[in-house]
């Protein structure tokens, strides 16, 4: 068998498609690596911002038992006996915790998503506006001083209440949340 004569040209052409057709295979093999690192990465990405959420979702639910807690003690206070209180001025006491409930609340909100918050709002807002609550036991309208009393306790339970319902939805996110993360 006679195998046709290659000049050098001819050569070069085909080592040249050689070499192509073996820089496309590497382009091809390079280009699946890069497809399987971007997808790692992805996968990484949302695993890391769903710990990330996880935490604040701990935090917040944390941050919202010392909402219960001060709930609880304003409660306290409202049934306290005006000989215990010698000394102290009413008002003072409940703005105080008023205003420890308020740094609650806005913790809670820098902490969660804008999701989560517009539920946790909603549910805020039903019946008994909590924040406009806590925000007239701050400037003492709720406040009766010479009595030392609130003027409506129901609304303070009704507030205690709601914060234990946000400490019960915080949980359950925590929980699903946790349920996703394994």
């Amino acid at each position: 068998m006679n195998f046709p004569v290659l000049t050098v040209s001819d050569k070069i052409s085909i080592l040249g498609s050689v070499i192509t057709i073996i820089g496309m295979i590497i382009s091809l093999i390079c280009a699946k690596n890069s497809k399987n690192n971007k997808d790692e990465t992805e996968k990484y990405y949302i695993k890391a911002k769903d710990i990330t959420k996880f935490a604040n979702i701990k935090e917040s639910y944390h941050e919202c038992k010392n909402l219960t807690d001060k709930f609880s003690e304003l409660l306290k206070l409202s049934n306290i006996d005006k000989k215990d209180l010698r000394g102290a001025n009413f008002t003072i006491l409940v703005k105080e915790m008023a205003i420890e409930v308020d740094n609650s609340l806005k913790k809670i909100r820098q902490l969660i998503s804008c999701e989560q918050w517009e539920e946790i709002d909603i549910l805020l807002k039903q019946d008994v506006n909590v924040q406009t609550y806590i925000n007239s036991l701050i400037t003492g309208t709720e406040v009766c001083e010479d009595e030392f009393k609130f003027k409506d306790v129901e609304k303070l339970c009704n507030c205690k209440e709601k914060a234990n319902q946000i400490h019960d939805k915080l949980k359950e996110q925590s929980e699903k949340l946790e349920q996703k993360l394994k």
